[in-house]
């Protein structure tokens, strides 16, 4: 399962790469992100485990957006890449506290793009599969 779901990420990698190829030189770019597995460990449902999902799976990104926000607003440039997870789009019994940070993470992603557009600054959300 692992290899299908890495092969499946390769795929999509090289068919996004092909629609439309991004050239970063010279410029700033954030990518946050999550890492597999650990709604696993968070699927306790008590209120520390949501506390804990929240901080390290919302909050801890959110802190290096804000931080880098400023600097590419002033520039009227700049891209955040918001990488989440299938989790956060389709809440996964038994994995509360994941599901919930995840999908604060793509609410504050999509409505972080509306108050940015126009800027140059834009925001790109990644759900794996």
């Amino acid at each position: 399962m692992v290899a299908a779901g890495a092969g499946l990420a390769l795929a999509g990698r090289v068919a996004l790469r092909s629609r439309r190829a991004l050239d970063l030189d010279g410029r700033v770019a954030l990518i946050t992100g999550g890492s597999r597995g650990l709604g696993l460990a968070l699927a306790a449902q008590t209120p520390a485990d949501f506390e804990r999902a929240l901080g390290s799976m919302f909050w801890g990104p959110q802190h290096a957006r804000l931080a880098v926000l400023p600097g590419m607003r002033a520039r009227g440039v700049g891209r955040i890449v918001n990488i989440t997870s299938i989790g956060g789009k389709l809440s996964v019994p038994q994995l509360l506290p994941y599901s919930s940070a995840k999908f604060a993470a793509v609410g504050f992603s999509a409505g972080l793009r509306a108050e940015l557009a126009g800027t140059g600054v834009q925001v790109v959300t990644v759900v794996p599969v």
